[in-house]
Formats: C-alpha cells, sequence, structure tokens
C-alpha cells in the first residue's frame, strides 16, 4: 500500500492507554510485542467525554491476558454510557474476584460457581480483574 507511515510509536505499562486521532477512512495497523486491546470511536462533539468522543459499548466476552475466554486475569477499559450496569463477571467455579481501577480504587467480592455479578465501570478508565477461581468478563 502506497504512502505508508508510522503514526505514533510508544511503550505502554500495565493499565496505561494512549487515545490517537484519526482522520475518517483511516485504514491503520497496531503491532506490540504484548497482547494490547484496541477500541475504535466515533469522534463527536460530546463535552462530557474526553476529547469529544461518545462511549460504545462493545458487546462481546473480553479475554484473558492468557488468550481465553475463561480464565483468572483480565485488562480492559471501560466503555459504556454514564449510567446502568452493562459489564457482568461470570464465575465458573467458587471465585474472590478482585477489580482494580488505573486509579488503584478497588472492589473485592465473592463469588460462587454459575455466579454472576453486574457492574458499571468508569468510561475511559483502565481495569485488572483478577480472581482464585476461572471467571468470564462480559459487556453488552
Amino acid at each position: 500500500m502506497p504512502g505508508l507511515k508510522l503514526i505514533k510509536r510508544l511503550t505502554l505499562r500495565p493499565l496505561e492507554k494512549s487515545l490517537i486521532t484519526l482522520p475518517n477512512g483511516t485504514i491503520f495497523k497496531v503491532s506490540s510485542d504484548k497482547p494490547v486491546g484496541v477500541l475504535a470511536f466515533s469522534k463527536n462533539s460530546n463535552p462530557d467525554m474526553p476529547m469529544g468522543i461518545h462511549p460504545v459499548l462493545p458487546s462481546t466476552y473480553y479475554p484473558s491476558i492468557d488468550g481465553g475466554y475463561s480464565g483468572k486475569r483480565f485488562a480492559l477499559m471501560a466503555s459504556q454510557e454514564l449510567t446502568g450496569e452493562p459489564y457482568m463477571i461470570f464465575a465458573l467455579e467458587p471465585s474472590e474476584v478482585t477489580l482494580t481501577r488505573e486509579d488503584e480504587m478497588r472492589q473485592v467480592f465473592k463469588l460462587e460457581a454459575n455466579g454472576f455479578k453486574r457492574l458499571a465501570l468508569k468510561p475511559f478508565m483502565a481495569y485488572k480483574i483478577e480472581s482464585t477461581g476461572n471467571i468470564m468478563v462480559y459487556s453488552g
């Protein structure tokens, strides 16, 4: 493809994020030596959101940092409207779950096997989710 150029090179620490604005119609590729998550947003004029971005809620199961959809450690950036509890954590076995936000705010809760918890997460904040048992993390 002609005209390829590097847009940005950076190093991120765990739970750190980078917001990059691209012109509409841009084709891009993200390369990394470690697993990373990428969310693409439409830029609109919403003064309540960083850089005028409207949050969108992906309907998805998030992969654990080991790559499967069930696991004991997850990392994600929250994206949701300002109300509601669209995130769910499902326990596949008895689990103590620790949810840590990038600003070190922490929530700990226990789930029985086949139990679940609904959560509201702060938009555009990165979260680390650790569990003593296997869990699945869903939004939608």
